[in-house]
Formats: C-alpha cells, structure tokens, sequence
C-alpha cells in the first residue's frame, strides 16, 4: 500500500496541464513510473519526483495528508496549486492553500548559459545547479527558475548580472503578449528579449537597450519560453544627485538648441 495520496498525483499533473510523458520528461522519470505513482502501485515516491514537485511548488504536507475536504475535491484547482485567473490575473486559492509557503527555485547563473540548451532533457544537470529560496508570493504555482543576465542587453530595465525570476508558459504560442519580458530558449541561445509582434512563424523581439536592434526568431527554433515575473538585484540605481545632474544637463542642452534656433 502507498504511503502517498495517489489522486493528488492525477490532480497535480492535470492542474499543471500536462500528459504523463510530459510530466515524465521533466521530472527525469519514465511514463510507465508516472502512471503507475498514479495508480498507487508504488510503495513510495522517487526522491528525483519529489525534487520535481518542490520545484514546481507543491505543497508536499498536503500531497501526503490524509483526508482532503469535499469541496476542495469539487475545485477546479487542486489545494496545493496556486493558479492565475486568466481574465483578471487575480490569485485564484482555497481554504487549504491559506499558509502560503516559499519555494525553491534552480538558478542559471551567466557561466551555465551556454550548456542549458544542451541539457534541457537532463534533470542531473538541473539537480545540480545552485537553488534559491524565495519568499511566498502569488505567483501561479508552474515551473519557475532563476536566469543571470551575461549583458546589458536589457539596460536600464534590467542591469548586466542581474537575476530574473521567469516561469514556464506551456504550449506558449497562443499565450504571447506583445510588449512583455520573455527567456527565450532557441535551439543554441538563451535570450532575455521584449516581445514586439508576432507574425506568422516569426517573432520579433528585441532588448531594451537601443544598441539590441530588433530581430526574428523562428518559432520552429524555439524550445521553451520563460515569463519575466521580477528580478533578483545586488546593484543600486544612480543616486538621485545623479539624476538631477543628468537632467540638469539636458535642460542646459536644450537651451543651448532653443538660443541657436532663434538667431
């Protein structure tokens, strides 16, 4: 008999909208492994799937509790996941979900950008990299992680070596917004770029800094795509002397061009 609620698995991978080869594949296990946890005919859960789990941000008090409430049973939401409202982006949470709990997140610091393309299918590569914890927040309850910035390339929204806290959006082609932050994981790169338009089989981005030009990505290069949801910072702004001198600047420059313009 399984010491684990085998239903809260189902309801898990269902709220997290994904089949159980997908679930599988990113949580380092096999299909038959998923469905047979499903099914409670193992004794215990992996200790790689609990490391999933957590990552992912269940609360696993309540994946092993034993008695769930009947009306949390009849939610559209499981009581351990916090999802978003997809109308008013407004924290959707039960009577069960009221302590909300930190979760730990894997960073991808700016020297471990260049082997995570190859290593997406690799969960000991993700097993291995540093984690963080953050503190509790509404954040829908799906696949987040940590990316350095190597460049200044999203300057002065973002600054080079920054950390930015990005989640995962599944089947993310119909679920883009123009203007917003997005990773975008292609086939050889890891880019933070702001999404500008979406054409047919083309996405033009772009950084915030006006020396990253705007440029296409194929879809078809696309591996996953990571939402910014905030950023982790060791660097100050200017000092607000420092910005009254810059403008300061500017309003004697502009004078200097109104003078020359009325001569």
């Amino acid at each position: 008999m399984s010491e684990y609620n085998p239903q809260k698995l189902r309801e898990i991978r269902t709220t997290l909208n994904l089949k159980q080869d997908q679930m599988a594949s990113k949580a380092g296990l096999s299909q038959r492994d998923i469905s047979l946890l499903e099914n409670g005919k193992k004794e215990f859960i992996p200790t790689r799937y609990m490391r999933f789990l957590n990552r992912a941000g269940i609360n696993l008090n309540w994946l092993f509790a034993d008695e769930v409430p009947d009306e949390a049973m009849q939610s559209e939401f499981t009581p351990s996941i916090r999802m978003m409202n997809a109308q008013n982006g407004q924290g959707i949470f039960d009577k069960m979900n009221a302590n909300i709990t930190s979760r730990t997140v894997p960073i991808v610091t700016r020297n471990q950008l260049s082997n995570y393309t190859e290593n997406l299918q690799n969960p000991v590569f993700f097993e291995q990299l540093p984690h963080i914890l953050l503190p509790p927040d509404d954040l829908p309850e799906v696949a987040t992680r940590c990316f350095q910035l190597e460049d200044d390339s999203m300057a002065d929204t973002l600054l080079p070596f920054d950390y930015i806290v990005a989640q995962q959006i599944e089947e993310w082609k119909d679920r883009l917004r123009p203007g917003f932050l997005y990773v975008w994981i292609t086939q050889h790169d890891v880019l933070v770029r702001r999404l500008q338009k979406a054409s047919e089989g083309i996405l033009q981005v772009r950084g915030d800094h006006e020396s990253y030009p705007e440029t296409g990505l194929r879809v078809e290069q696309i591996q996953e795509v990571w939402q910014v949801r905030g950023r982790l910072s060791f660097q100050l702004p200017a000092h607000p002397n420092d910005l009254h001198d810059q403008l300061g600047q500017i309003r004697a420059n502009l004078e200097t061009i109104q003078g020359q313009l009325e001569k």
